[in-house]
């Protein structure tokens, strides 16, 4: 069973799989809101006793009540939704009592797009539902919880962050030229010639800085010197992810 939020989207995985299907002697069936009851229940009696019918493709009109397990043991989701009680209504639709068959679920997220968020999202309610209701523990896990400095760990390697010269000013602000005013940028080449720092952890580097708002509405970051050169290099990085970004749109 394949689904998916959106017809046009299921029509496009069919025309997708079509040939494929096609060479194979199989076909495939729909069950949406665009489809009158008659085609509905039509579709889903091939689905259960017509051996040609392999793939049957479901909106969220098909996410509840239907009763597939004597017929499919695979779930594919062409996109997540939102609510976590919908995901696990469309795989309830083939595992329940009566399933013999061990079920595979695939879900597809493209991580560069908003799906990684939508599946973060889900992971974090997921989380706070078991542990408020299922866990026994006093804590709750959150995968997304560390998701901010994953990202700043594929930005810059802590193993290898530079450090700023011994000697300077704690404030990274002095690296500023006061009249670029907000479009004022970091470079390493303003606080010198950057060293190794090796004891230099993620956790380390961000319990160093210290960020406060001015009276003048501007932002003031503080760190200490082997931590403002890490500092440096990850606004480095963040500003040439912005720039391919923009190149690309």
């Amino acid at each position: 069973v394949v689904f998916s939020q959106w017809r046009r989207m299921l029509r496009l995985a069919d025309w997708s799989v079509r040939d494929i299907l096609g060479d194979a002697g199989v076909r495939s069936v729909f069950f949406t809101g665009a489809e009158r009851p008659s085609q509905r229940t039509k579709s889903i009696v091939d689905f259960h006793d017509d051996p040609r019918v392999r793939v049957m493709f479901l909106s969220d009109a098909g996410g509840v009540g239907l009763n597939l397990q004597r017929a499919a043991s695979v779930c594919v989701n062409l996109e997540l939704p939102w609510n976590p009680a919908v995901l696990e209504q469309r795989i309830g639709r083939i595992y329940r009592l009566g399933q013999k068959l061990p079920i595979d679920v695939y879900n597809l997220v493209s991580e560069a797009g908003i799906e990684s968020r939508i599946a973060s999202l889900i992971g974090a309610k997921q989380a706070l539902f078991s542990g408020l209701f299922d866990g026994t523990n006093d804590e709750i896990r959150f995968d997304a919880a560390a998701s901010f400095l994953t990202r700043v760990e594929r930005i810059v390697d802590p193993g290898s962050l530079p450090e700023a010269p011994r000697g300077r000013a704690d404030s990274i602000t002095d690296a500023l030229d006061p009249e670029d005013g907000d479009d004022a940028t970091l470079s390493a080449d303003a606080l010198g010639e950057p060293a190794i720092a090796d004891d230099l952890s993620t956790t380390a580097f961000f319990a160093a800085i210290r960020v406060e708002r001015t009276s003048d509405g501007s932002v003031r970051i503080e760190a200490p010197p082997e931590a403002a050169g890490a500092l440096v290099a990850l606004f480095d990085g963040m500003a040439k992810l912005l720039s391919a970004a923009v190149r690309q749109s």
